[in-house]
């Protein structure tokens, strides 16, 4: 189901911090397992997916370490990225601080503005 629920299962690539920079027993990144703690329209409110409400930003769980900015953001039941990860926000005290991430379909539609050719209608990159 897309775009997927509250408490769905993630995986997102999170960046290592460490003390020592040589330290190379551990690799610089790492795989974390984690949950969608709920979505955001662009002023900041509760979105449900399966509405007429803008998915504008994607909240999860476990937050994010410094660094970690692009990772994707996968379903662990159908291995789809369905968004990534931009960093981590608090968004008030009950719900504390949380993984902020841009859903898939935000990113989409970035692709389809209007005034912008689709590739369909032969647009070309200049180079």
């Amino acid at each position: 189901m897309y775009p997927p629920p509250a408490e769905t299962p993630i995986t997102t690539r999170f960046y290592r911090i460490s003390t020592d920079p040589y330290d190379s027993s551990m690799p610089f990144w790492t795989w974390q397992s984690g949950t969608i703690k709920g979505y955001r329209d662009w002023v900041g409110a509760e979105a449900e997916p399966g509405s007429y409400d803008t998915l504008a930003h994607l909240l999860f769980l476990p937050i994010p370490t410094p660094g970690s900015s692009g990772a994707p953001l996968i379903d662990s039941d159908t291995g789809a990225i369905i968004g990534v990860v931009t960093g981590s926000r608090m968004y008030n005290r009950v719900e504390g601080l949380r993984g902020w991430a841009a859903p898939a379909e935000t990113i989409f539609s970035m692709f389809s503005l209007p005034g912008m050719p689709a590739a369909s209608e032969g647009a070309t990159l200049n180079a």
